[in-house]
């Protein structure tokens, strides 16, 4: 579960931007993390799958909607950046993201 600060972090630059602003600036600062990238460290995009089920968590104890909305966006933004860093070639096939079929 996220602590309490990272919490209200999370909200208020959610309130501050708005969810579509929102949706690009996590797709923004995750191609900035993949860039910089290093052997060892956690990947962007199963960093923002662990806050969204961590979000989802909290929205079932405190059934406050907000929750649920940030945990969507924060899925559809992992997903994104695990099809990009995948078309790249720096992420290998993972079982937790969907996979295109050709």
């Amino acid at each position: 579960m996220l602590n309490t600060a990272q919490r209200i972090d999370i909200l208020e630059a959610y309130n501050f931007v708005g969810a579509s602003k929102f949706y690009r600036l996590l797709l923004s600062n995750g191609i900035k993390q993949l860039v910089e990238y290093e052997e060892g460290m956690i990947k962007p995009e199963l960093q923002y799958l662990d806050i969204a089920d961590r979000l989802l968590t909290s929205f079932r104890q405190e059934k406050q909607s907000i929750y649920l909305e940030l945990s969507k966006l924060f899925r559809q933004a992992a997903h994104k950046i695990y099809r990009i860093a995948n078309q790249v070639g720096i992420s290998p096939a993972n079982k937790r993201f969907l996979q295109l079929v050709v």
